[in-house]
């Protein structure tokens, strides 16, 4: 069993190809049966064949990818209700993805991917949607990218899912990828966690700081260090952090004061107890917004 161990999938590498037996020796995991979905206790492990050419009747899953999305069918065995499934669907545990076309290649190693939806129509097995992460904006090798794009161009198993499931995996997916939270609990715990890192950070720069995120005046941390003033723009997201959203006043500010983002990506959210936490910073100083860089997302119309 493995729920009490905890998996460093960090040591892996986005890209790389690995054989189980090799996965398990670099994270000093005790070899146990192989199957197609290990827990941990910090992760759950998803190890998909996209070609099922070979496989029984009762294994051919509908696992495949369509852009960034990934369905996913779980075992036969498990319900909504199924313990690990809950934990995946309140996102209480990542899922880590690796992925081989056929039986006797090595595993590609995807990643983390985010949870989008399950489809509640179907048990037994259950179909799944996950938005994995935008390999465009990380930094891997050639090779490795390669890799990446055989198993994201492979077209095997696309059939047979609901199209109001379908639908639905597309909507939110467009969100989860902007990193939008729709419970307003887990949004300002996410929030929080973001400006708890933001303000520790420029206190260890020796400045002064100040929480002003209340004023709604176009950025949220005023940071002083002897004249000098900063001010700090604050994102938050469980998102990759390629995309945030902005207000007309913070790209206002940002193109006429002395103005960094910071953008605290990656977040971990636990929905049991809605407490944020993890979470990586990128930060973008003399931070001016392009108009090519910006997408309007509404409009105010005006009737005569």
């Amino acid at each position: 069993m493995t729920k009490t161990l905890e998996a460093k999938f960090t040591k892996l590498k986005i890209g790389n190809l690995y054989k189980r037996s090799e996965i398990e020796d670099l994270l000093r995991i005790d070899h146990v049966f192989p199957t197609g979905v290990r827990e941990f206790k910090n992760c759950v492990f998803f190890y998909v064949t996209l070609d099922k050419t070979n496989k029984p009747l009762n294994h051919k899953y509908k696992d495949y990818f369509e852009d960034r999305i990934f369905y996913w069918e779980s075992q036969k065995r498990q319900d909504p209700q199924s313990e690990v499934l809950q934990k995946i669907i309140n996102e209480v545990l990542p899922p880590i993805l690796f992925v081989r076309i056929k039986e006797n290649d090595p595993f590609t190693y995807m990643g983390e991917i985010q949870f989008v939806s399950y489809d509640k129509e179907t048990a037994n097995p259950v179909q799944f949607s996950f938005l994995t992460q935008n390999f465009q904006e990380l930094i891997i090798n050639e090779e490795n990218f390669i890799n990446i794009n055989k198993i994201l161009g492979t077209t095997l198993g696309k059939k047979s899912t609901n199209i109001k499931f379908k639908n639905i995996t597309k909507k939110k997916s467009r969100s989860k990828s902007q990193g939008y939270e729709n419970d307003p609990v887990i949004r300002k715990a996410i929030e929080d966690c973001a400006m708890k890192s933001a303000m520790n950070h420029y206190r260890k720069l020796g400045y002064i700081v100040e929480d002003v995120s209340l004023d709604k005046i176009g950025y949220d941390i005023r940071c002083v260090k002897k004249k000098t003033e900063l001010r700090v723009e604050v994102k938050g997201t469980q998102s990759s952090g390629s995309e945030v959203n902005l207000t007309k006043n913070e790209v206002f500010n940002a193109r006429n004061f002395n103005t960094t983002l910071f953008v605290f990506h990656n977040i971990r959210v636990n929905r049991e107890n809605k407490k944020a936490s993890g979470g990586e910073k990128k930060i973008i100083e003399n931070w001016d917004p392009k108009d090519k860089d910006l997408v309007a997302l509404t409009y105010k119309y005006k009737i005569n």
